[in-house]
Order: C-alpha cells, then structure tokens, then sequence
C-alpha cells in the first residue's frame, strides 16, 4: 500500500490493529500480546512500528 506520509502509515497500521484486535479470540492466548504491525519502505526500511499497547490507546482516544 502506497501512503504519502508517516502519519498516513501510523493511521492505517492502527487501523490494521484495530482490526486484528477484533480476532482476538481466535488468536492462541499467547499470540495476543505480541501484536506488532510494522511499516516499511519501497527499500525495506522500517518506518514505524506500532505495538498492541499503542494500538489499545488509539482505539481509546478515536
């Protein structure tokens, strides 16, 4: 997916979380806490990286 910038990435890595949180049931117990979505570039350098505690507190705070 081609964003324009890093908060476009960000939004849409929260969104992705967002919709694994909605799985989590399905999801062996310990794979929860684990949840990682990471951005990359076209030269495969991370951007960003969300973790489940950020993912948490942006559903929170949208």
């Amino acid at each position: 997916m081609d964003l324009p910038d890093q908060a476009a990435a960000r939004a849409e890595a929260l969104k992705v979380g967002h919709r694994l949180l909605e799985r989590c049931a399905e999801m062996p117990t310990e794979a929860r806490s684990e949840i990682i979505i990471e951005v990359i570039d076209e030269r495969l350098k991370y951007v960003l990286r969300v973790s489940l505690p950020e993912i948490q507190q942006g559903l929170s705070t949208a």
